[in-house]
């Protein structure tokens, strides 16, 4: 049987991604990646979810590999700072309480991602460390693992942090070593026949076959926008942010090193904050058309003092209404953005690899499973623009930038009903959901827009007569922090600060 061409255009995190997923499902056929090293990779520190750890273990890459190969920490969750009016900070953490935690139903809520504790601890003012598990372990800077005496007994969901240009180098090592084909060269041309394109021109005039092409050259999206015309919906009538300014931030206590990300409400928008072995990794996410990026950079300065510009990146927030078109399926960059809070973009990339490439899935024959992956892609960009405009509304008032942002940006019409029940504090239905339900509660809560008197009396029906029961889960989480690793040490013992 002749093999079968599968060429990757672009590398980077989501590129050497593809052609591992990509060699482990066609083992048989070439799989190349096309990569040009004079255009540079982005990124100033990663943040992902714990969704994709799941996948890095399908390509048996260990949690191991990672931290010692990557500068990888961990990431239990993000800290979301100064996002409402009190000026305080809230943890929006990974699964824990439906996992292990005894759960208490009451008649009319019997969804398990309906966290009822939360909802009590909200109710009735609580410390957030007293009853938020992740909120008790970060503030300590530990990870959701044992100590080292109990064998790191794994405590529930995370994610990890990377630094992406380390994490491409290290991705490609692991794909030349299971057989992906290298071409160092700049895709200049391509031959299409109907909407499929059967072969990529080279800068040296080198002209390559290709039976599968997979989009991953990023912003500029030279095949799917440029080649195949694809259309581009843009949610910048909900979502302003249209610019970002990364810069590098020096590690000066390693020993103490978080494990999260911290998202800080700046002026006209929102600075990450990413911990990685050898620096911190950030970046202020603004809107061009309110704040200039000389005026970005002095705030910068301003509130961190010395940093190290790297990056500016300009970005149109959105999706390709189809990230599949003929022969060639758009990943990353490519195929969507709509801005880098909540690690949305690498969760997107993942989703897409996981079902194209599943085991079932024949690329090379997609009768009927190309229109799924599309409209699973587009839904999930959907529901990542509801889920990042939920956290523009605060009430702040500092500015007009956040006093306004809902009169002058459109709420996403899905979004009213889920906002309408957050707001009657009950289940949201018929909402298909990228995230638990009670993550919706956390930002709403956080951002202080919820009506704390619909918390008050849903907790006099329904919660009050479990306190007991509820407390006795407080305790749980309070005695699984107490026995978690701290986060400099597990990195230790697992490969991390080994230069």
């Amino acid at each position: 049987m002749n093999k079968r061409s599968i060429a990757i255009v672009g590398g980077g995190t989501a590129g050497w991604l593809a052609a591992l997923f990509a060699k482990k499902r066609f083992p048989d056929d070439n799989v190349m990646l096309i990569e040009s090293l004079d255009i540079s990779i982005l990124g100033a520190g990663e943040g992902t979810v714990p969704f994709l750890l799941k996948c890095f273990d399908y390509l048996d890459i260990s949690l191991k590999d990672l931290i010692s190969n990557t500068k990888a920490t961990i990431k239990n969750g993000i800290k979301f700072t100064n996002w409402s009016q009190d000026g305080g900070s809230y943890m929006h953490g990974f699964s824990f309480e439906q996992n292990i935690s005894p759960f208490i139903e009451s008649i009319e809520f019997k969804n398990k991602s309906f966290l009822n504790s939360r909802i009590f601890g909200y109710a009735n003012q609580m410390n957030a460390e007293d009853h938020c598990y992740y909120t008790m372990i970060s503030d300590q800077n530990r990870v959701p693992y044992g100590n080292s005496d109990v064998d790191y007994k794994y405590y529930s969901q995370h994610a990890i942090h990377f630094d992406a240009r380390v994490m491409a180098k290290f991705l490609k090592e692991k794909s030349l070593e299971r057989g992906v084909i290298y071409i160092e060269n700049e895709v200049v041309d391509c031959q299409i026949d109907g909407e499929n394109i059967k072969s990529v021109t080279l800068k040296d005039n080198t002209i390559l076959k290709t039976d599968f092409l997979i989009d991953c050259t990023g912003f500029a999206r030279y095949f799917l926008g440029g080649k195949l015309g694809g259309e581009w919906i843009s949610y910048s009538d909900s979502l302003p942010a249209n610019s970002a300014q990364a810069f590098f931030m020096e590690m000066t206590d390693p020993e103490n090193i978080e494990p999260y990300t911290e998202s800080i409400a700046m002026d006209f928008g929102w600075a990450w904050k990413i911990p990685l072995q050898h620096r911190y990794g950030c970046g202020y996410v603004y809107d061009s058309r309110l704040i200039s990026n000389e005026d970005v950079r002095k705030e910068i300065v301003e509130k961190y003092g010395d940093v190290q510009f790297v990056k500016q990146f300009v970005f149109d927030p959105g999706t390709f209404k189809n990230i599949w078109i003929g022969n060639c399926l758009a990943i990353g960059l490519a195929a969507n953005f709509v801005e880098p809070l909540e690690a949305t973009s690498l969760q997107m990339t993942a989703a897409a690899l996981n079902r194209t490439f599943h085991p079932e899935v024949d690329i090379f024959n997609p009768f009927g499973i190309k229109d799924k992956i599309n409209k699973s892609s587009y839904a999930d960009s959907e529901l990542v623009k509801d889920f990042i405009y939920l956290h523009y509304m605060t009430n702040k008032t500092n500015n007009s930038f956040w006093e306004n942002f809902t009169l002058n940006n459109k709420m996403p019409e899905s979004l009213k009903p889920v906002y309408d029940s957050i707001v009657k504090v009950e289940l949201i239905h018929d909402y298909d959901m990228m995230w638990p339900e009670y993550s919706y509660y956390i930002v709403a809560y956080g951002n202080g827009i919820m009506d704390k008197s619909n918390l008050v009396d849903f907790a006099d029906k329904n919660l009050n007569s479990f306190s007991k029961q509820i407390y006795s889960n407080f305790d749980i989480k309070k005695k699984l922090s107490e026995k978690s690793c701290k986060h400099y040490e597990f990195l230790k013992v697992n490969g991390g600060f080994n230069e």
